[in-house]
């Protein structure tokens, strides 16, 4: 017996599988609702209100970057350019 009222983000389609193994929406639009009269979006994932749909959507399938010096991993790109901005390339 299914679940009643499942949202369609649970039976929406997916077109592959993040870096943890689960199933990525086909975009960040896929999960974002924007609110009206504002620059704002609605995430049906986790009900959080969010200006950068990008950023957010990466709260819930990161990427894996790995730092070339010391082989840290970010969950985004611009987090690892601010975590090189401390590394020296001479340690």
């Amino acid at each position: 017996m299914g679940k009643a009222g499942s949202s369609s983000v649970e039976s929406g389609s997916h077109s592959s599988k993040g870096s943890l193994g689960v199933p990525t929406p086909q975009s960040s639009g896929d999960i974002f609702i924007r609110l009206p009269g504002c620059s704002l979006f609605l995430c049906r994932m986790c009900g959080k209100t969010v200006s950068n749909k990008w950023h957010h959507f990466r709260r819930h399938w990161p990427d894996e970057i790995p730092c070339p010096i010391c082989h840290a991993v970010f969950a985004r790109k611009d987090h690892l350019k601010y975590h090189l901005r401390g590394q020296s390339p001479h340690t």
